[in-house]
């Protein structure tokens, strides 16, 4: 999977307060930093994905979004966050489950300047 970056969307969304059940981050071996985290919060039938991608420049926050039932929103509201936040997949991960968020949160990684990654989850 390869990850792209464009100018990143305004987005008035703040991160969740209440919630949280899982992160994932990426970890670079070469420098012990964390180009990526994604943590999702769950209230109800909303899933919310806070996704920071730091970048040697800057450091971006923006939260995605999932509603409703019967299809993976951790990997939908991962791809909102990444649509907001500007990243572009070669692949959609939207609903494609866990093993597309490891995918994709490495390909960012890798976009961000990191050569070797690992993927770490908590609470998950």
């Amino acid at each position: 999977m390869i990850a792209t970056r464009k100018a990143p969307k305004p987005s008035p969304r703040q991160r969740p307060e209440r919630g949280f059940y899982q992160q994932v981050s990426a970890v670079d071996l070469d420098t012990g930093r964390e180009p990526v985290v994604a943590r999702w919060y769950r209230s109800g039938s909303i899933e919310r994905c806070a996704l920071w991608s730091r970048l040697p420049d800057a450091d971006l926050l923006r939260v995605g979004v999932a509603r409703g039932y019967g299809y993976h929103k951790p990997s939908a509201a991962l791809q909102d966050a990444l649509r907001l936040s500007g990243w572009h997949l070669d692949t959609d991960i939207d609903g494609r489950g866990d093993g597309a968020i490891d995918e994709a949160i490495t390909a960012i990684a890798t976009a961000c300047g990191a050569s070797r990654v690992a993927i770490v989850r908590a609470h998950g």
